[in-house]
């Protein structure tokens, strides 16, 4: 019985089913189907319309008006919210057209949404808990997330929770796999009657003006709620409150409103600034908590409705038309007038709204967009829930009530959110692309939305953001947020107190005064985070000083320039390397690269433990050695303070103009780089990465590999301790395989593990070698090895051998330091004699007594072992030849042939090559190889004046570039710590140094000597004028010397443009050199030689640039003007006495050098040259000069003719030219 009762319910519900799709399908005939035809879609799509709880007629006919090609429409395919769940594949659905063909085969591009064609049937609700403030579309099967665009709100706002069909939509999966459709097109709706509530009566409004007094006093009126019509002007983002979700909307007046229920939350997504809406059931109350004060503002109460004014009929009301209607009128309400608001304060909010098309969100993580390809959006700061979801590369956005911000670096236009700020959707995009959700590091999230963030601050972090991008986005596209945090929170964050946020006392304030209105900065700036292209740019844009050039321009002019830099303008921020074509130190990105010199302190001044390694760094963390070890390398750092130097050779007639000094340069004849220390270096980020798997290393922790001889080999891990290192040197042999080559003195250690070091065998082995050393300064350091006296030491290390650092191998040179334990991994190479073609290394083994040398492979990985920190007397880096004072050096008692020494580089000159090289083989092609950083011409050197900083002592030291990589740093203001110079008297008992290949130069500190003029000291005394006649009484004093002399005659005048890079003379602008480009640039050069004399002697000097222009007495102005007039003619030379002008700026120039306003005293500080003179032009004693140096000249008394022999000229180079001050002069010598 029970039985045939369930199939009689079956066969009922059945027979019911189909007598009622009978009726659809009869129904259906009207709108144009044909059952016979249609009857497998009509079928279809009944089973599924029949669950949404509507007439199945209505759907149908809906449908239809939505395309009325019948024949078209039965190619759709019928879908619920569930299947629409279920895809895996984004799409656009559209009904009303046909589908596009994008190419001839009818495939469908790859960039752009899948056309399908679907018929979807549900209708519009709010989501409650599980999309808080979001709308869905929702039907029998479940609920899907919807967004609608910004036109179309005030449209699907009456349709809420009505049904409807959606003729065109996109589905849209996001990167963690969840769904939600965009909305194109309105939805239809199926039962047009059922989209308005019946009033009986029009709705009764009030105004803002009305509600905005209702506010003030709604103490003193009963409890109650208002309907409101007003225009929006503000509407926030939905941001959480500890667990509330709200969001904040400011009407006219001042009139705000704070949403918190989670059943009105959806009303965000059809507020749009600017459009009037209507308010109902408003409720007045006073926020006591979180907005800094009591502050009064509107809230949505029971039965609340958000509706639009052309939905509904409505009619306004007065203030005490209100309150008649409420009944609340009484005599303490007679005062309540409109005239109160027109005394409060207006609000001079700056804001605008932009337009545009999201075309790049490549930063989108940190919150940043890009619209219309150069106009930058900033969302950072918006505590956003839905972390801008629908920010589509391709979807057109409006965003409101914005600041607009103007930048140097891109975007140049910037569009910065706050909390009044909010984004819209005008149309979506058809790109087949994932949304990306803003997703900051959580100290970002600290810095950026719990702090307040000034312009100036957000213009700060988007510069960092898009520069850093540039720089390591290739290589470290991972872990390029935490570079960005790290970067950020260490030049910005920290240095500042900053106040925290309050969302709502942002929003509710009567003027708006969120973080990016207040000017909390003051005068403080942040650091600019160039890339190394642009960088490098501006390094060749530094004007070259004229100081140091050579005096004969017609051969080989050098000069250099160098400027201070680093926090708070310019943070310089790269991964630190090595080159392993040069040996040099190197800061890289993706865009470029740039050399680096480390400044190094002296030698016995820093010992390196454990806390020297960079292992156990923090990011954020300055380094703590000032030696750069193998564990640095491939770290992202930012040099904090930095001096940028620019050396220029201009070579008109030389060579020179062909190398190639650096394998970054882009211009031959200049060579940029940075010099710092690394304790001004923050570590960024320290990449965990073994270069080498640990399953190609054959030596295992506490394990030796053995030969087929039961020997063990030296292939694998091996740890050496590094005695001395020489230079890095360049090979130009005929037969030579390799380019640079290093040799490094050490011993192999037979630990196997660091656990197992004897670090005080070690410390005895060093500190024995160290004295040694020092009492056979004599002897070459490849002399016979030294074989330890100390019986541990003697049975614990191997006899001293070389190890050869060569080809690639010689990245390692700048981390390799004397007293230091190393362990070298090789993963398929051991260390093994060279090869038999290098057949004058043989000859220098044979020669330092058969020391055995090893071939570090190219492929080879070096690491730093450090002793512990609780070591009582932990290795120390010592060196081979203790420093000696170069008073020492210069005395005739001095006997070492190697000596060591520290000063400061006063002077650089270029020498000729007998003064540096001997005669050797050489090959016939002197062509430079490019991008080794070496090389010169032959016969081209260096020679620089090294003065001791106590005794005032000057030692010239002569470098040969024809033999090492050319020496970065060496300059004029240097600190340089020389080790094992060959030491050497000349013909003339002059004693120099010559660079060797067992030499060593280490620069520790970087000074300004560009004006090179001293001042007074206790030390030495004050200050004295000297005579040009004390120059030939070779009596000591400083250089250079102020002289007091009378300008007698120009000899010559040389005002030009020239070339940057062939130096050859530019008539307006261009460049007469074919070979050069177009962005060589130009500078100008001014340079006069003049005959003064100061009653003791005369003398020829030359005068340049800047001191040009105070000798002419010229302003600024006026000198500004006369390069601008040679700028067109290109040169202006003067020599002869009474000269032929071939300009009228000739002639201007002529008659100003012979005027008595120029031809006067002066107060000169002049300077001997040195360099290259074989005459006494430069002074001396006056009993080694022969007669013939003595110029013979005949003098007129007016009775006879005398004939005597006079002083020949000196050769003085002036370095400043001041008025002369005789009350200066005479003060100074009254002390």
């Amino acid at each position: 019985m029970v039985l045939w009762t369930a199939m009689k319910d079956g066969c009922m519900d059945n027979l019911h089913i189909d007598i009622a799709y009978g009726d659809f399908v009869e129904k259906a005939k009207f709108c144009g189907f044909i059952p016979t035809k249609h009857n497998e879609w009509l079928e279809s799509v009944y089973r599924i319309w029949r669950g949404s709880e509507l007439n199945v007629e209505y759907v149908l006919r809906t449908t239809v008006d939505s395309c009325p090609d019948v024949d078209a429409l039965t190619l759709c395919l019928g879908v619920d919210v569930a299947w629409c769940i279920n895809q895996n594949t984004a799409f656009h659905s559209e009904l009303c057209t046909p589908v596009p063909a994008t190419s001839v085969t009818g495939i469908i591009s790859g960039n752009t949404l899948i056309h399908k064609r679907c018929i979807l049937v549900g209708r519009v609700t709010a989501a409650q808990s599980d999309h808080p403030g979001q709308l869905v579309i929702s039907d029998s099967t479940g609920s899907i997330p919807v967004e609608v665009k910004n036109c179309d709100c005030a449209e699907v706002l009456p349709l809420l929770h009505q049904w409807a069909v959606f003729p065109s939509w996109n589905l849209v999966i996001t990167h963690r796999g969840k769904s939600y459709l965009e909305l194109c097109v309105k939805p239809e709706v199926i039962n047009p009657n059922s989209c308005h509530r019946l009033r009986c009566k029009p709705l009764t409004v009030v105004t803002t003006e009305t509600a905005s007094i209702l506010l003030l006093h709604k103490d003193t009126l009963a409890p109650g709620c208002v309907n409101i019509v007003a225009t929006v002007e503000a509407v926030g983002e939905i941001h959480r409150v500890k667990t509330d979700l709200l969001f904040c909307i400011r009407l006219q007046q001042r009139v705000n409103i704070i949403v918190k229920k989670p059943e009105y939350l959806h009303w965000q997504k059809f507020l749009i600034p600017g459009e009037e809406m209507i308010f109902t059931d408003m409720r007045p109350t006073t926020l006591k908590k979180g907005a800094g004060s009591s502050v009064k503002v509107f809230v949505p109460w029971k039965d609340s409705q958000l509706l639009s004014p052309s939905s509904v009929d409505y009619t306004h009301v007065s203030l005490q038309e209100w309150l008649g209607e409420e009944g609340k009128e009484t005599d303490n309400h007679d005062g309540l007038t409109l005239e109160e608001i027109e005394e409060e304060e207006e609000d001079n909010r700056d804001m605008a709204s932009y337009q545009g098309v999201v075309t790049s969100d490549e930063l989108v993580y940190l919150g940043i967009y890009i619209l219309d390809y150069k106009v930058g959006l900033c969302v950072s700061c918006v505590p956003a829930v839905h972390k801008f979801q629908s920010l589509r590369v391709g979807s057109k956005v409006i965003i409101y009530n914005a600041h607009i911000s103007r930048s140097k670096q891109f975007p140049q236009t910037r569009i910065l959110c706050c909390t009044s700020s909010c984004v819209k959707t005008v149309e979506f995009s058809s790109l087949e692309n994932k949304p990306k959700n803003v997703s900051l590091p959580v100290g970002l999230q600290q810095s950026l939305k719990k702090y307040c963030v000034t312009q100036a601050l957000l213009d700060t972090f988007i510069n960092y953001a898009w520069c850093l991008n540039r720089k390591f986005a290739r290589n470290f596209h991972r872990e390029l947020p935490s570079i960005i945090e790290t970067t950020f929170e260490h030049c910005c964050s920290s240095d500042h107190n900053r106040v925290g946020r309050l969302y709502m006392q942002e929003f509710l304030s009567k003027t708006h005064r969120c973080g990016i209105m207040q000017n909390q900065d003051g005068n403080d700036t942040y650091s600019d985070v160039p890339d190394m292209d642009n960088f490098t740019q501006e390094m060749r844009c530094l004007t070259t000083g004229a100081d140091n050039l050579s005096s004969d321009s017609s051969d080989t002019d050098w000069g250099f320039h160098h400027l201070h830099q680093g926090r708070p303008l310019k943070l310089l921020v790269g991964i630190l390397d090595l080159s392993s074509k040069n040996g040099r130190v190197q800061l890289w990105d993706d865009t470029g690269s740039v050399d680096c010199v480390i400044t190094m302190t002296t030698s016995e001044g820093h010992t390196c433990t454990q806390i020297c390694s960079c292992d156990d760094l923090d990011p954020g963390s300055n380094f703590r050695c000032p030696f750069i070890h193998p564990c640095c390398v491939g770290a992202v750092v930012a040099v904090t303070d930095f001096t940028v130097i620019r050396e220029q050779f201009s070579c008109l007639n030389s060579s020179l103009s062909k190398m190639k000094l650096t394998d970054s340069s882009r211009s031959q004849s200049d060579v940029c780089y940075v010099v710092f220390s690394l304790l001004d270096v923050v570590l960024m980020y320290k990449p965990l990465i073994d270069k080498i798997p640990l399953e190609l290393i054959p030596h295992k922790k506490g394990k030796v590999d053995h030969g087929d001889g039961g020997q063990s080999t030296v292939k694998g891990r091996q740890y050496i301790l590094i005695t001395h290192r020489e230079t890095l040197i360049v090979e130009r042999w005929i037969h030579s395989d390799s380019r640079n080559r290093m040799a490094v003195q050490g011993h192999i250690l037979p630990f196997t593990d660091e656990e197992s070091i004897n670090w005080d065998a070690i410390q005895k082995i060093l500190e024995d070698q160290h004295s040694q050393s020092n009492n056979k300064q004599n002897e070459h350091l490849n002399a016979t090895p030294h074989q330890s006296t100390n019986p541990e030491s003697k049975d614990t290390f191997s006899p001293a051998v070389i190890f050869l650092f060569q080809n690639d191998a010689v990245q390692w040179c700048n981390t390799i330091l004397p007293g230091g334990v190393y362990r070298i991994l090789s993963p398929t190479e051991k260390l093994c004699p060279p090869g038999a073609g290098s057949w004058h290394l043989k000859k220098a083994i044979a020669k330092s007594g058969g020391r055995r040398v090893h071939e570090v492979p190219a492929n080879a990985q070096l690491f730093r072992v450090f002793p512990e920190n609780t070591m009582k007397t932990p290795p120390t880096i010592l060196s081979f030849t203790r420093n000696q004072p170069i008073k020492s050096i210069l005395s005739e008692k001095c006997e070492e042939t190697l000596v060591s020494f520290e000063g400061v580089v006063v002077r650089r000159y270029p020498v000729d090559g007998h003064h540096t090289t001997t005669k050797r083989p050489q090959s016939n092609d002197h062509h430079i190889d490019s991008g080794t950083g070496w090389g010169s011409p032959d016969g081209c050197g260096v020679k620089v004046v090294v003065k001791c900083p106590r005794s005032g002592d000057e030692v010239d030291v002569y470098f040969n570039l024809d033999s090492f990589v050319y020496p970065l740093g060496l300059l004029p203001g240097a600190g340089v710590w020389l080790e094992r110079l060959e030491r050497k008297v000349s013909r003339k008992n002059n004693v120099y140094c010559q660079y060797i290949a067992v030499s060593c130069l280490h620069i520790q500190y970087h000074t300004d000597l560009s004006s090179e003029i001293p001042q007074a000291n206790t030390e030495t005394g004050p200050l004295r004028l000297v005579y040009l006649a004390d120059i030939w009484m070779n009596r000591s004093f400083c250089s250079p010397f102020p002289v007091c002399c009378h300008v007698e005659r120009f000899l010559k005048v040389s005002l030009k443009w020239v070339c940057h890079k062939c130096g050859g003379v530019c008539v307006g602008g261009a460049c007469p050199n074919p070979g050069c480009q177009s962005d060589h640039g130009t500078r100008f050069l001014a340079r006069a030689s003049v005959i003064v004399e100061d009653g003791t002697s005369a003398a020829i000097v030359t005068v340049r640039d800047s001191a040009v222009q105070k000798l002419l007495m010229l302003s600024d102005g006026e000198w500004s003007s006369l390069q601008g007039v040679i700028h067109k003619e290109g040169e202006v030379f003067l020599q002869k006495t009474r000269p032929e002008f071939g300009s009228p700026v000739a002639m201007f120039v002529y008659h100003l050098c012979e005027s008595a306003m120029v031809k006067k005293d002066w107060e000169m500080w002049l300077r001997t040259r040195t360099w290259g003179s074989t005459d006494s032009s430069s002074g001396g004693s006056l009993d080694d000069m022969a007669l013939d140096e003595f110029v013979l000249k005949n003098v007129d008394t007016g009775l006879a003719m005398i004939e005597t022999r006079c002083l020949p000229f000196l050769q003085l180079d002036c370095v400043e030219v001041r008025d002369r001050d005789l009350r200066k002069w005479t003060l100074l010598y009254l002390q």
